[in-house]
């Protein structure tokens, strides 16, 4: 296997599903998923597709096959919406916020570390 060197500090994930909206607010630009191709789903956003996107935005199976295929080692992700896929691949994602993070330094510290 070729080894894995990358630090990828900016990956997104995408669940398969958005929550239902919740709140009070009319026309509120929320996300949904619909399907679109094999293996993809648009965003949809006031019903309008925002973005397509594959599922190997919400499935870590795949997304850990791409990693390996761009000796990416680890990848920094939102936790917020993300917890079960890191806490089931704590070796290869990392959930963190870098909106306090100073260029993402504790990120990349905690990664080399890892």
């Amino acid at each position: 296997m070729t080894e894995l060197r990358a630090l990828d500090i900016h990956s997104h994930i995408v669940p398969e599903q958005f929550p239902a909206y919740t709140g009070v607010g009319r026309n509120i630009p929320w996300p949904s998923m619909a399907p679109a191709h094999a293996c993809h789903c648009h965003v949809m956003i006031q019903g309008k597709a925002y973005r397509t996107v594959h599922q190997s935005c919400w499935l870590s199976e795949e997304r850990l096959r791409d990693m390996d295929k761009g000796t990416i080692a680890r990848a920094g992700l939102d936790a917020g919406t993300t917890r079960a896929i890191v806490r089931d691949n704590a070796e290869r994602f990392l959930g963190r916020t870098l909106e306090w993070q100073p260029a993402g330094e504790a990120l990349i510290s905690s990664a080399m570390r890892g």
